[in-house]
């Protein structure tokens, strides 16, 4: 006699859920790039993930993700979250790649609200690529766009004594 509902074998799913064996849905890059944003302190330990390995994991996701989608993750992430550090990084390495360069000089004075984030935007800059001597031009347009925002006040408020200077390195760069 033959059997009329045969069992179908389930298709094994990868186990996802932080190696617990629980099954998880796959995320594409936007949404693993949001979640990555979104939830964290910029090089801070977290309980799952350290803040070393988070940065590469924001790095790695950019190039893969849309850049106009980028750049509206790096403004949502300042304007609604208020995320100072993460921000920047993610302008920075836009920086990288030819498709998100151009997007950089649109977000920069969104994502710039006060004026030591100016130093701050270059201080990554430096530690990602060594220099701020070859700065990129978009980054220029955007930190001058950003520049106009801040009265003279707040300006000479964060002049400080630091290895990147606001007068020096953003105002007179090289």
């Amino acid at each position: 006699m033959s059997k009329l509902n045969p069992a179908k074998k389930p298709t094994p799913l990868p186990a996802l859920a932080g190696g617990t064996g629980a099954r998880a849905a796959r995320q594409d890059a936007e949404a693993l790039l949001r979640r990555a944003v979104m939830a964290c302190l910029l090089w801070e330990d977290m309980a799952y993930e350290s803040g070393t390995s988070n940065g590469e994991n924001i790095a790695s996701l950019i190039p893969k993700v849309k850049p106009e989608v980028v750049a509206q993750i790096a403004v949502e992430a300042r304007a609604a979250q208020k995320l100072r550090h993460v921000p920047l990084f993610i302008a920075v390495e836009m920086l990288k790649y030819p498709k998100h360069k151009e997007y950089v000089k649109d977000i920069l004075p969104k994502i710039i609200t006060r004026a030591d984030m100016l130093t701050d935007f270059l201080a990554l800059y430096k530690k990602s690529n060594g220099s701020v001597k070859k700065l990129a031009k978009a980054a220029q347009k955007g930190l001058a766009q950003a520049f106009l925002r801040f009265d003279e006040y707040a300006l000479a408020k964060y002049n400080r004594d630091a290895e990147i200077k606001l007068r020096r390195d953003v105002l007179d760069p090289p």
